[in-house]
């Protein structure tokens, strides 16, 4: 399913990205909700790089698992 960025993470005054209420995977990366980030890259991605897109997620046990980014 595609859903926008801001669905998934908040975008901190610091910079920092914040998973909200879910559980994110990203390649063979996952994170529970509330981790928070700055300068990392999960599977090669840069995930501020893509802030305010859509993404590609499947659902699987109350986890979302980023597929592809739009």
């Amino acid at each position: 399913m595609r859903i926008n960025f801001h669905e998934i993470f908040n975008v901190n005054t610091d910079g920092s990205i914040e998973s909200k209420g879910r559980t994110v995977k990203i390649g063979g990366v996952q994170f529970g909700p509330g981790a928070r980030f700055k300068n990392v890259s999960f599977g090669g991605i840069d995930l501020s790089k893509y802030i305010g897109r859509d993404l590609e997620v499947r659902e699987e046990n109350d986890v979302y698992i980023i597929i592809g980014i739009y």
